[in-house]
């Protein structure tokens, strides 16, 4: 349809430098939607910039996605190998995010793991579930932990069993 012309023609303008014509065709959620299209295809490289664009252009007041971006851009970040970077990136999210909300102890538990504290990660996936029972991605978290994906002292193939049929 035309959104998908105008995203291409966009992201064509800006790979080639018509930047004030992109600017005019393209959003934050294009930046980011490019930049996480590129980080599933490993060009971590070029995915950081578009992410990093779309958190420059995304609105101070729009907090959800802004989160989004920052949770993306950390991905990415982890994936270069980037730790303090993706530390970073988590702790802006959580300035973010709500006291006392699943998300906001699902992004805890992220941070946690990131900076290697995997029993607060722990409490802070199992506080998430606490609130949001169906919460995907703190079960999915915990079932990588329970598969001992971050250390072997934990494996626990009926815990990780449980946490990723929740998940799947």
């Amino acid at each position: 349809g035309l959104y998908d012309v105008r995203y291409e023609l966009g992201i064509c303008c800006y790979m080639t430098g018509r930047t004030e014509r992109a600017a005019k065709l393209l959003t934050a959620a294009d930046f980011n939607r490019r930049g996480v299209s590129l980080w599933e295809t490993g060009d971590y490289a070029e995915a950081e910039k578009f992410v990093r664009h779309a958190i420059e252009l995304a609105d101070p007041k729009a907090t959800t996605e802004r989160i989004l971006y920052f949770c993306n851009l950390a991905a990415v970040l982890g994936d270069r190998e980037d730790q303090p970077g993706r530390i970073a990136c988590y702790q802006q999210a959580l300035a973010l995010t709500p006291e006392g909300s699943a998300q906001r102890f699902g992004l805890q538990g992220n941070l946690d793991l990131a900076q290697g504290r995997t029993g607060r990660a722990i409490d802070s996936f199992e506080r998430c579930l606490a609130i949001d029972p169906d919460n995907l991605r703190a079960h999915r978290n915990l079932g990588a932990i329970y598969l001992g994906d971050t250390d072997d002292s934990l494996t626990d193939y009926k815990r990780a069993l449980r946490h990723n049929e929740k998940a799947y």
